[in-house]
């Protein structure tokens, strides 16, 4: 999501200290009741006081900073964004605040203070599942440990909602307002059918899989002819730093699966089979040799008893397994 110049030009008042005591208050109190922003902003503050006159910047240094400072892994290289403001002063403001947009502060936070929509956050527990409704009639279902942000009202051209993790959406249909899920640096955007996306962080890739309609797949931002179209039993990964893979027949049961309490992870590391597993039973793992984790595997888990599952692990890795309590140590 893009911010107006407008909305630029009123981050820009601010930190040149012209803006209003409403203004001022504004964003005040919104970085206040955002402490994971506060070093996001303080950066930006930092990057507004380069002299003027300073025309050589060091982006890659300073973008170096930011992530080393945010704790951002994706591997982006920062980019001058197009923002046309006739101010003198908003030219160090725009290597600034393009630094900012492509470490993700407009995705999550200022883009939905500047544009005044309410957020509602839909937030589900290890050992839990959860279904919610959308303002507009769409039905989604998480897993446990996902998380999903999404406006109180869609009142925009678009229905954009930002998820963490693994959803299944029915969405509404609404031909005016494209659906579009935000997820990981990805981009899906429908106009109503049903697809499950899977996006978790430390994995690094997301995957669509449509069950019902279509749906264009492609990493935010990006050139359309870099998209890939999906249609009724196809899936697609988009890897970091990729684009989306060629469409691939996948069977929808198994896609969704997870659902009913079942998953199927094909050629992926240890690691993500220990995910899935910490959050549907709520525990954590210790183990004696982490290169082993990254050794791919295949395996169809089922939500039921935690002793299978820790059967099947030490079955498929040759670790010894212990538990006390939600300690398992893998050795």
């Amino acid at each position: 999501m893009k911010l107006q110049n407008h909305e630029w030009e009123r981050l820009a008042r601010y930190f040149s200290g012209e803006s209003s005591e409403r203004e001022t208050s504004e964003i005040e109190a919104w970085i206040e009741a955002n402490p994971q922003y506060q070093k996001w902003m303080a950066l930006l503050r930092q990057a507004w006081h380069v002299k003027q006159d300073q025309e050589n910047i060091n982006l890659e240094v300073l973008w170096k900073k930011i992530r080393a400072e945010t704790g951002i892994r994706r591997q982006i290289r920062p980019r001058i964004v197009s923002m046309p403001l006739s101010r003198p002063w908003i030219k160090t403001f725009r290597i600034a605040a393009s630094l900012i947009l492509m470490a993700a502060l407009g995705y999550w936070g200022l883009s939905t203070f500047f544009s005044g929509r309410a957020m509602a956050e839909v937030r589900v527990a290890y050992g839990e599942q959860k279904e919610t409704t959308l303002p507009d009639g769409t039905e989604i279902i998480l897993d446990a440990g996902s998380g999903l942000r999404y406006p109180k009202r869609f009142d925009q051209e678009t229905r954009d909602v930002f998820l963490e993790g693994e959803g299944f959406f029915r969405v509404a249909e609404d031909p005016a307002r494209p659906f579009v899920v935000h997820a990981q640096g990805a981009a899906v955007r429908v106009l109503g059918t049903q697809f499950n996306v899977r996006a978790w962080k430390a994995a690094r890739y997301v995957k669509v899989s449509v069950i019902k309609g279509r749906v264009a797949f492609n990493r935010e931002n990006q050139p359309k002819k870099d998209q890939v179209i999906l249609h009724p039993g196809q899936m697609s990964r988009l890897s970091e730093g990729l684009v989306p893979a060629p469409p691939v027949q996948t069977d929808p049961d198994k896609e969704t699966a997870w659902i009913r309490g079942e998953i199927e992870l094909t050629d992926v590391p240890l690691q993500e089979v220990l995910d899935q597993l910490v959050r549907w039973y709520d525990v954590s793992f210790v183990c004696s040799d982490s290169k082993r984790l990254h050794e791919r595997v295949t395996v169809h888990i089922q939500n039921h008893a935690m002793e299978d599952a820790l059967e099947m692990i030490s079955l498929l890795s040759g670790f010894k397994v212990t538990k006390n309590k939600n300690m398992i140590y893998l050795n």
